[in-house]
């Protein structure tokens, strides 16, 4: 059997990649002998495309672009240039996959394309990759295109008759209502919708897709947590401390009038916790960059270098962690943490895999706050553009205090979630 995976990202985002391996290990428990294709929205005329995609190759997944990949094949700061560039990159994408789709002896002369189409051809399902990246969050030309580019691969693959799953899934904001037509009518082509927390599953129902819908946790629950051995110093200097684990998100706060102001108050209170934190329990930071990537200027190394700067000048000990870990060895470190404070999404759930207590900041829809509702953990999520520090220094302390009690109940809804995921795959997947 061949399984296609659309919408592959990065490795350096640590938790696309632990979406992608949970799927992947969860696939191959559930119909061993499977082939497993990934199609990535880079494009492999992207320098560090073969970077982006080095762990998911380690675990027997083949890597090929998207027929219609993302338009940027740098990492360089946006400008008006950039975008005319891009815009520029997916008109011809676009028009290259429509002629190796619509007359196929052109696809010599679009070779990407028409391998891409040809893994669409060989497989038996379509499944989309779990995340959140089917949304428009601002109004205008780009979002259009962008939400364009994402729904496209599904009127394809139901062109070419493969059966379309959406698994995993946090669908939105969808600011408007075209953005929403666009994407009940897309969706609407799936032959199941597997949606990972209650505001999507409510908002499918908005969009008249409630019959195909279900619930289900995010894959990357399926993650078991290892010892990082190829980095024995980290292994051993989060094993021999006592830590607040910190991640971060170089957050753009699209709806502030003064963005870096906001940036500047995330920051500020991220030091005035660490420094109570500290004073109050003796614990020192573990400072974890979830994402690496620097596409778009999504890396949280930058901001992790600040707040580490910061924390050197109010002699608060630390450790930024800087390998290039798996999942399921982040997963490990989180587990050595007494408490998680997670801005990143999945390493909150990286966190509750190993049984450890999280309080979450959430920072983009709903996503964050359903999980963490669905572990238990509904009072422990604030918000990105609030900082309340005294709630969060609040709830770390309660997590403390109660460590073992929470510990255990992370634990049983993990176990449970694990089963769920299992279950859902034996179900959508061809036999």
């Amino acid at each position: 059997m061949n399984v296609l995976i659309l919408h592959g990202y990065s490795d350096s985002n640590k938790g696309d990649l632990a979406i992608v391996v949970g799927m992947v290990q969860g696939i191959v428990a559930t119909r061993p002998g499977v082939q497993i294709q990934l199609q990535s929205v880079y494009s492999q005329a992207d320098p560090e495309f073969d970077f982006h995609h080095r762990f998911v190759r380690k675990i027997g997944v083949q890597v090929q672009q998207m027929a219609v990949p993302s338009p940027y094949v740098d990492s360089t700061d946006q400008s008006r240039f950039r975008n005319i560039g891009a815009l520029r990159n997916l008109a011809m994408s676009a028009f290259a996959e429509m002629c190796a789709r619509l007359l196929p002896p052109l696809g010599a002369l679009f070779p990407r394309q028409a391998e891409a189409l040809s893994w669409i051809k060989k497989s038996d399902i379509v499944l989309l990759k779990g995340g959140q990246y089917i949304y428009n969050d601002q109004r205008g030309l780009r979002a259009f295109l962008y939400l364009w580019r994402i729904l496209h691969p599904i009127y394809v693959a139901v062109g070419m008759g493969k059966p379309v799953v959406m698994v995993g899934q946090s669908v939105g904001p969808l600011v408007d209502e075209r953005g929403r037509r666009m994407t009940a009518k897309a969706l609407g082509l799936c032959k199941r919708l597997v949606v990972r927390e209650k505001k999507t599953q409510a908002l499918m129902a908005e969009l008249g897709l409630q019959a195909s819908t279900e619930l289900a946790p995010d894959f990357a629950f399926l993650i078991e947590p290892k010892r990082p051995d190829s980095f024995p110093q980290t292994a051993d200097r989060i094993e021999s401390g006592r830590w607040l684990g910190i991640t971060v998100v170089k957050w753009s706060f699209p709806d502030a009038s003064d963005p870096q102001a906001k940036r500047m108050a995330y920051l500020d209170a991220l030091t005035e916790i660490a420094k109570r934190i500290h004073a109050k329990s003796g614990l020192s930071m573990a400072l974890f960059p979830q994402v690496t990537v620097q596409h778009h200027g999504e890396s949280d190394v930058d901001l992790l270098k600040q707040l580490a700067e910061r924390l050197v000048q109010l002699n608060i000990p630390h450790f930024l962690v800087a390998d290039d870990l798996a999942p399921e060895e982040l997963s490990y470190l989180y587990g050595r943490c007494e408490v998680l404070l997670g801005t990143r999404l999945h390493s909150c759930i990286l966190a509750a895999c190993a049984a450890t207590p999280v309080v979450a900041i959430r920072y983009q829809g709903f996503k964050t706050e359903g999980i963490m509702a669905e572990l238990g953990l509904a009072d422990s999520v604030f918000d990105i553009a609030a900082m309340d520090v005294d709630g969060i220094e609040a709830a770390i302390y309660r997590s403390l205090e109660s460590r073992a009690r929470i510990s255990a109940q992370i634990k049983a809804r993990v176990d449970g979630f694990r089963k769920q995921l299992i279950e859902v795959l034996d179900r959508v997947l061809p036999r």
